[in-house]
């Protein structure tokens, strides 16, 4: 009989990273996981910010895309100043394609809000924890 073991990787701390005008992609330092193969996970991770843009922020586990942060331009300029000053948790499943046994990295990318002047809707990440789980 199967045994489960459940783990975390601690990607990125309490610090508040800002993605968007200056920094247009945020990527962890590596990490390792053992028997990735056989590896399931479920990432953690706190933005505010994302309220201008249509289009969502990628997250990526090494190539593999693992989510979408979807922003929140419906609201209202007022609902919208609100609702970026608020920290949102977001948890995703990720598969055991994304991972491999050395050196992961999460990449997550900015939305653009204007293409033509190269400008994007800037947010912040914080808290970013892996679990993941293999059988033994």
């Amino acid at each position: 009989m199967a045994t489960n073991s459940v783990e975390y990787t601690e990607i990125l701390d309490d610090k508040e990273v800002k993605i968007g005008d200056g920094a247009e992609r945020w990527e962890s330092d590596a990490f390792n996981l053992p028997d990735a193969a056989a590896v399931r996970g479920v990432l953690f991770l706190k933005h505010r910010g994302l309220t201008s843009s249509s289009e969502p922020a990628v997250v990526k586990i090494n190539e593999y895309v693992v989510a979408k942060i979807a922003p929140r331009p419906e609201l209202s300029s007022a609902d919208r100043e609100n609702a970026a000053q608020h920290w949102h948790t977001e948890i995703y499943s990720v598969q055991p394609a994304a991972f491999q046994p050395v050196k992961n990295h999460v990449v997550i990318k900015a939305t653009p809000l204007d293409p033509a002047r190269n400008a994007f809707d800037d947010f912040e990440v914080s808290n970013i924890v892996l679990f993941w789980r293999r059988e033994r």
